[in-house]
């Protein structure tokens, strides 16, 4: 990544013309500095997404095996809730409503 930095520098401080005459094999030397230009601005963005993520505030693994656990106990509470309801409103419904 640091040599492509590199690359990316060395070119910017070389006008268009001088790139052409030095190169002799490009025919516009304008897309090369367009793409340079595209690369350069994805590298600078995944540098900024490291320094973003190298800030973010992660739970230490005790918060995590706690957290994750609430969640699990939730979620089998409203399982057992909703399989309640369930039954309930069935053997309600075969009750009223198909008279048996």
């Amino acid at each position: 990544m640091g040599a492509c930095l590199r690359c990316i520098h060395l070119v910017q401080r070389v006008d268009r013309n001088t790139l052409f005459a030095y190169g002799g094999y490009m025919k516009s030397p304008g897309r090369l500095f367009k793409k340079l230009e595209f690369m350069q601005k994805i590298v600078e963005y995944l540098l900024l997404v490291k320094t973003e993520a190298m800030k973010i505030n992660w739970p230490t693994r005790e918060q995590v095996v706690r957290y994750t656990m609430i969640v699990l106990g939730v979620s089998a509470f409203v399982a057992v809730l909703l399989g309640t309801l369930d039954s309930f409103f069935g053997m309600l419904f075969q009750k009223i409503i198909l008279g048996e």
